[in-house]
């Protein structure tokens, strides 16, 4: 920011003296200007010290948009804050932009042209803002890939590699009915999820189940789908001896459960799959640490620049792999 505001011009102070104008440590400074001359924004020239290239400072403001309710608006806002302090580093300002699934149309009317670039995080990006934004030739990224549109730079999570190392290692400790509850709400994406599924128990030679051939329906809200697949499992004759559940599996939902599902709960293991290596899970469930959504959005900002300052470039679709630990044994 001090560059931007034009207090330093040609050249930056050594590191102990910025290290003691900002009052941060030493390494912390260090990791500041290493991410500045990632961003060609300064260069090192040996004893003439680290020179700025003002002629790469760029400006603007670069909008991350989500949709989110009330309670994960707060949670997702505060979250991101160290990150937008880091991003900002790079001369760019950051707003927070929270749309409703009611007011997609107002976000289609947006003049978004006055940001730099655009984020789009989890399910708020659809088809048609997709291609509105390409027409119109303003960068943005997405933390999910719309199945039916490939023209667009997307970094998203190897979920195909996670569910084959989970299902293969339950082949392993010797189950063969194995259920997958996997729920998108990005737009085309569970229809996705459910050729992937099959594609593994056809890889791992697992038998497919009437369950897996259920596809859930994007006009459904997460709950819906999750209440008419446990439905369906209920009503099998003979149930899957172990469920994947992918998303939350707390005492709301357990409640839900049982309240919609007659049975509840249905005679099967059930391994949550969650993003939390701590906290208070149900007995008798095995957990899964998945990758940080700290992570994911590195690499959105990382790649949004990429995008910016080569607009004609092809597009890149990125996969970061999850980090499974097992939290507990199979």
């Amino acid at each position: 920011m001090a560059i931007r505001l034009g207090e330093y011009t040609d050249k930056l102070d050594n590191i102990q003296i910025l290290a003691q104008r900002f009052n941060v440590a030493k390494q912390t400074m260090t990791n500041a200007l290493q991410l500045l001359r990632s961003h060609n924004i300064i260069e090192h020239h040996g004893r003439a010290g680290m020179q700025i290239l003002r002629q790469n400072l760029k400006s603007g403001v670069i909008a991350i948009i989500g949709r989110w309710n009330d309670e994960h608006f707060q949670e997702n806002y505060n979250h991101m804050q160290p990150l937008i302090a880091e991003f900002e580093q790079s001369g760019y300002h950051f707003v927070v932009m929270r749309v409703l699934s009611s007011s997609m149309e107002f976000l289609n009317q947006l003049e978004l042209s006055n940001f730099a670039g655009l984020i789009f995080t989890g399910n708020a990006l659809t088809e048609t803002l997709a291609e509105k934004l390409s027409e119109r030739q303003i960068p943005f990224v997405s933390t999910s890939r719309l199945p039916f549109y490939s023209d667009m730079d997307y970094i998203n999570f190897d979920t195909e590699k996670a569910v084959m190392q989970l299902a293969s290692d339950l082949k392993n400790a010797g189950y063969r009915k194995i259920a997958l509850l996997f729920i998108s709400q990005t737009e085309g994406y569970n229809q996705l999820l459910n050729k992937m599924w099959k594609k593994i128990k056809r890889k791992l030679d697992l038998e497919i189940l009437s369950c897996d051939r259920i596809c859930h329906q994007d006009d459904l809200d997460w709950c819906g789908n999750a209440v008419k697949y446990l439905r369906h499992i209920a009503a099998m004759p003979e149930k899957p001896e172990v469920m994947i559940h992918y998303g939350g599996y707390n005492q709301q939902r357990i409640d839900m459960y049982k309240e919609a599902v007659p049975g509840y709960p249905i005679s099967m293991r059930i391994m949550h799959v969650g993003s939390q290596k701590s906290g208070q899970f149900p007995p008798g469930n095995i957990v899964f640490a998945n990758a940080s959504t700290t992570d994911l959005m590195r690499g959105a900002f990382t790649l949004l620049l990429e995008r910016m300052r080569s607009p004609e470039a092809p597009k890149v679709h990125r996969l970061i792999p999850y980090k499974i630990e097992y939290l507990q044994s199979i």
